[in-house]
């Protein structure tokens, strides 16, 4: 396979993740990681072959990250592929990679963070043995982005070290990068690690989800040692999509519909019930519709059967572009009706239409055969 403009830019990706990961991205010195100054030697040479000023290394090039058109302007990336929303690989509030440079760090075989998050949740599903314990681990995981000690003391016999000690493993201390002034911040709304954004005129904080409200008080964690971080990849592809995977787990449950986890990664389960064709359901949190496309084609290549339900927030559900861009790109790489995008309420309305269709046509079949 050809090695073209987004080939470059997920492995640009995947450096910037790399790099954000360990140290900070503004302080960066000779020598140079190999994987960095191989991309950055492909991009000067991209540079100089199209007429465009080449970075002057790579602080540079991490500054050009902070602009969504920068690079893809240099590769000439196509729109609708994968970055129609354009969104910086490096917030230049926090500095840090941000979720459309996990979501690209992830694309294709060379992907790496995503593919982390599911081998780590496949490997849990091992350890932890039975379907229950199973559930009660990933669940854990999914509402808890980090833990203090003193969280685990406070709660004393409520505490489930049956849980604990499979996902353990799991969590790490807080990164030096999410550490300022020796003091960990973590989101009011979400839980997940977040940092001061200094152009703010309140003091505000943003936090890795990236659209969680700023005026709600963060918990200000004084001890960071006394504190114990998931892993990133889990973070960005377990704890994010956690809400609206509850949402509509919940309100299938109501609807009498079963959802099955499967060990096909975070997210992936089989929707059985009374009257009710048996489906695969992938429940996801992404800024990138397209790349979310591409994710959900690979899925599909590992099911049997040949339809695949994409649950998404409302909130991306009803962002303008967001359909017809994830339903472009499903056009250009598998056949129509394959692969569906929905919300929560869309799908648990969808299947109880069904129910009520196969029900209706089975009541005039007994009536006929009478």
């Amino acid at each position: 396979m050809a090695y073209d403009a987004a080939d470059m830019y997920a492995e640009l990706a995947r450096v910037v993740c790399e790099l954000g990961f360990h140290k900070k991205l503004g302080s960066l010195a000779l020598p140079y990681p190999h994987d960095a100054q191989l991309i950055l030697d492909r991009l000067t040479l991209r540079c100089l072959r199209s007429g465009h000023e080449p970075p002057k290394g790579l602080p540079d090039l991490m500054a050009w990250c902070t602009d969504p058109d920068a690079v893809p302007s240099v590769l000439g990336l196509p729109s609708g592929h994968g970055n129609g929303f354009a969104q910086p690989l490096i917030d230049p509030q926090r500095w840090m990679p941000t979720r459309t440079c996990l979501e690209w760090a992830s694309r294709g075989p060379q992907g790496t963070v995503e593919q982390e998050a599911d081998d780590l949740v496949a490997q849990l599903a091992a350890r932890a043995g039975t379907p229950g314990l199973r559930r009660r681990c990933l669940t854990f995981v999914g509402d808890h982005p980090s833990v203090v000690q003193r969280d685990r003391m406070t709660r004393g016999a409520r505490w489930d070290t049956t849980v604990w000690h499979q996902v353990r493993h799991l969590y790490r201390p807080a990164p030096d990068h999410l550490v300022v002034d020796r003091t960990l911040l973590l989101c009011g709304t979400c839980g997940l690690p977040a940092l001061t954004t200094p152009t703010s005129p309140s003091g505000g904080y943003r936090c890795e989800r990236e659209i969680c409200p700023t005026d709600v008080e963060p918990r200000v964690v004084t001890d960071p040692a006394q504190a114990l971080v998931l892993a990133q990849s889990l973070r960005a592809f377990v704890v994010i999509p956690r809400p609206t995977e509850k949402a509509v787990l919940e309100q299938l449950e109501q609807a009498g519909i079963r959802a099955v986890p499967l060990s096909r990664g975070p997210g992936v389960h089989r929707l059985t019930g009374e009257r009710l064709t048996a489906r695969t359901m992938l429940v996801a949190d992404r800024r990138q519709p397209v790349l979310l496309a591409y994710k959900a084609e690979a899925l599909l290549g590992h099911l049997a059967e040949e339809r695949l339900l994409v649950v998404v927030p409302g909130r991306a559900w009803d962002t303008p572009g967001y359909r017809a861009e994830f339903e472009a790109a499903v056009s250009r790489i598998t056949a129509p009706g394959r692969i569906v995008l929905t919300k929560p309420e869309e799908l648990v309305r969808q299947a109880r239409a069904e129910r009520t269709r196969t029900g209706t046509r089975a009541e005039g079949s007994t009536l006929t055969d009478a």
